[in-house]
């Protein structure tokens, strides 16, 4: 089983937008631990698994230039924002890695399959893909 690199990008503002990025983070926990991958530490912003696969939490902002990740799960907030899409295209975009590169990552797809939008309504959360 590869590693993936997974990152979980919000906006950091209210209560909600905190309780969102936190279901989002522990349902891919939960995700990967069904894939078979035994998650070996936690803290409240990652978690390492026996096979390399981190789940981080980012603040959206410029300190996330250089990251490479698999996937990314971007908080939907952002792309409300003015401009939102044009900046997610402009700094998020570039951190997933393309197919083919890292060969020891699971990467499939074009990077922007693996960019990934979600939000919490009504206690349910709700993840699409990034258009």
């Amino acid at each position: 089983m590869k590693a993936k690199k997974i990152l979980i990008v919000y906006l950091k503002g209210f209560l909600g937008d905190i309780a969102s990025r936190e279901i989002m983070f522990n349902k891919l926990i939960d995700e990967l631990i069904g894939e078979g991958r035994l998650l070996k530490s936690l803290t409240r912003t990652k978690a390492l698994f026996d096979d390399g696969t981190r789940v981080t939490i980012a603040k959206f902002s410029a300190n996330l230039v250089g990251t490479r990740v698999t996937h990314v799960y971007i908080d939907d907030k952002i792309t409300k924002l003015e401009n939102g899409n044009m900046l997610i295209n402009a700094v998020i975009r570039p951190l997933v890695v393309p197919e083919g590169v890292y060969e020891k990552l699971e990467v499939v797809g074009s990077p922007t399959e693996r960019i990934l939008t979600f939000n919490v309504k009504d206690g349910e959360l709700k993840v699409n893909k990034f258009e």
